[in-house]
């Protein structure tokens, strides 16, 4: 008889839902997604897909939408939930949940050590925003929500492997939950065939200041483009409509010359053509800060949070130059190249561009993602689930 998956992603990650389904598709179960309508958009790539069925949340709120679907969730076989914010759990009944249940965990400190990892000063500096979510956090007891939601779930799943390492080193997680290996967020679909003109850098992700250091790389291309003896595009390839993004890209307009010079959406652009616009790219810049403000709770980046470019590099085999402090894996680390400050960055610039360094980086991809072939990891997936249903 063939299995029956639910899907629940009441959010917004969309490309990680996305690779579950291909994964469980390609193992022959059947996946049925609860989920929004514009994560619905965002998975074009399943518009095909014979085995998947869909239920959109329409006008209700997210625990209804949920509780409405509790007998298509019951007919399953597994249950996993890609993304659940712990207040979404106070008025859901997890536990009437027949199958065997997986929630997977983003954020480790705001799940885990949330107490530990936001001070009075850092709430002050958020504005009065901040201290309205620090007021909630404890009126409405969402620490002790947390756990209680936690604790509703048969499995938990890791974002990536080194938030496990992280957390396990700390000694920050109670004995009594029950991990399961993190679960792929990403398989590696092939480089892109067609050929182009010019040198093309892309940086994705939202332009905000929070989490990534524009400032460094504004520098870094400061110091590098008046050397340029060739065309290079800088693609922005996230949201640019605040005040600190237009700024930023101001202040790139202004170094902009014969040689150089940037792209960024003004508006809304859908999943398919972000993904077309990432395949054009030839690597990556992941200005990545050791850790962010989430909210009112410090998150540290690739040990308690992961970031989004590295599934990116993933998907499309694409090189980066990337912060010191996050960790990649063996495959990644040989995809990709460290620099600390603005000086370094641009002489990493200079080497790539001049050199063709991201050129010699992708002849190998092949070979070092194979690990992350959709095949492979979907066995190494099925073998998992062998030892929880």
């Amino acid at each position: 008889m063939q299995k029956k998956l639910a899907l629940i992603e009441p959010h917004h990650h969309s490309e990680v839902l996305r690779t579950f389904a291909q994964l469980f598709l390609h193992l022959g179960w059947q996946v049925n997604v609860l989920t929004n309508q514009q994560v619905k958009e965002d998975c074009y790539e399943l518009e095909t897909a014979v085995a998947i069925k869909w239920y959109i949340q329409q006008e209700e709120k997210v625990p209804q939408f949920i509780n409405q679907q509790h007998s298509i969730i019951n007919d399953c076989d597994l249950a996993i939930f890609v993304t659940f914010l712990s207040l979404d759990g106070l008025t859901i009944q997890l536990r009437d949940l027949k199958p065997k249940t997986i929630l997977v965990i983003h954020n480790g400190n705001t799940f885990f050590a949330a107490k530990a990892n936001f001070t009075l000063t850092s709430v002050l500096a958020g504005g009065l925003k901040n201290v309205a979510r620090w007021l909630f956090f404890y009126l409405r007891n969402e620490n002790q929500g947390r756990q209680r939601l936690l604790d509703s779930f048969d499995f938990l799943s890791w974002a990536a492997p080194s938030m496990s390492d992280y957390f396990t080193q700390q000694k920050q997680l109670p004995s009594h939950f029950d991990f399961i290996h993190p679960l792929p967020f990403a398989f590696f679909e092939g480089l892109p065939k067609e050929e182009k003109k010019g040198i093309k850098i892309g940086i994705t992700g939202t332009i905000r200041g929070e989490g990534r250091d524009y400032k460094k790389v504004l520098l870094a291309f400061r110091e590098m483009v008046p050397e340029l003896q060739e065309s290079v595009e800088l693609t922005f390839l996230g949201g640019a409509q605040s005040k600190y993004a237009k700024d930023l890209l101001k202040a790139f307009q202004e170094i902009e010359n014969d040689f150089f010079k940037i792209r960024y959406a003004s508006d809304f652009i859908t999943q398919k053509e972000f993904d077309k616009q990432l395949r054009e790219v030839d690597f990556l810049i992941l200005p990545l800060k050791k850790s962010y403000q989430l909210g009112i709770i410090r998150e540290v980046y690739g040990h308690t949070n992961i970031s989004g470019g590295i599934n990116d590099m993933i998907r499309f085999g694409i090189p980066a130059l990337i912060s010191p402090h996050y960790p990649l894996s063996l495959p990644l680390q040989e995809m990709s190249e460290r620099y600390d400050s603005a000086n370094d960055l641009a002489l990493l610039l200079s080497k790539w561009i001049k050199g063709k360094t991201f050129l010699k980086i992708r002849e190998k991809v092949p070979e070092l993602l194979a690990s992350y072939q959709k095949e492979i990891l979907a066995r190494r997936l099925e073998k998992e689930l062998g030892t929880i249903l």
